[in-house]
C-alpha cells in the first residue's frame, strides 16, 4: 500500500472535490456524490491523524477542503429537490469556515449563497436574500462591487422572488 504524506492526501481530496463539481455540471448526481465523499472521507482520515500537531487550530474537522465537499454535495442534493438535506450541509460548510477563516473571507460567498438560494427555493425569502446578501458584502468588500458573482447573486434574487 503507498502511503502518502497529509499535503498529498489532500491535493487528491481536491482533485476528487474537482471531480465532484465536473459530474455534478453534467448531471451525473451519483458519481458527483461519490467524489465528494471521497474526498470528505480523506481529509477527515488526515486531520484526525494529523490534528495533535497543532496544524488544525484544535478542531478536527474544519478544513476548508471539508466544507468544499460539504458544498459540492449540499449543491447536489439541491439540485435533486432534497433542499432539507442540502441546507444541512450547507450549514456544515458555513461552520467550518467560519471557524476557519473567521466572517469575512471569500470562501464563505458560495455556501452563503447556496443556502440563500435554498431558502428562495422553499419560501423563506428574508432569510434567503439575507444570505445572498451577506454574499454579496463580502465579495463586494474585498473585490470591489465588479466581481462577476455580485452579478450573479443579485440575479438569483431577483428571478427567485
Amino acid at each position: 500500500m503507498i502511503k502518502l504524506r497529509k499535503s498529498e492526501n489532500l491535493e487528491l481530496a481536491n482533485s476528487l472535490n474537482g471531480l465532484g463539481d465536473v459530474m455534478s455540471a453534467q448531471n451525473h448526481f451519483e458519481k458527483a456524490l461519490g467524489y465528494y465523499l471521497e474526498a470528505e472521507k480523506i481529509i477527515s482520515s488526515s486531520f484526525l491523524t494529523y490534528a495533535n500537531n497543532g496544524v488544525m487550530g484544535g478542531k478536527d474537522n474544519s478544513h476548508p477542503l471539508l466544507a468544499s465537499s460539504k458544498v459540492g454535495q449540499g449543491n447536489v442534493l439541491a439540485r435533486q429537490g432534497k433542499y432539507q438535506e442540502a441546507q444541512i450541509l450547507d450549514q456544515k460548510a458555513i461552520a467550518i469556515l467560519e471557524y476557519y477563516y473567521h466572517h469575512q473571507h471569500q470562501e464563505l460567498a458560495k455556501p452563503k449563497a447556496a443556502l440563500g438560494a435554498i431558502y428562495l427555493c422553499c419560501g423563506n425569502y428574508d432569510q434567503g436574500q439575507r444570505l445572498y446578501n451577506e454574499a454579496i458584502k463580502i465579495l463586494s468588500d474585498i473585490f470591489g462591487d465588479n466581481h462577476p458573482n455580485i452579478a450573479l447573486y443579485k440575479a438569483d434574487i431577483l428571478t427567485m422572488t
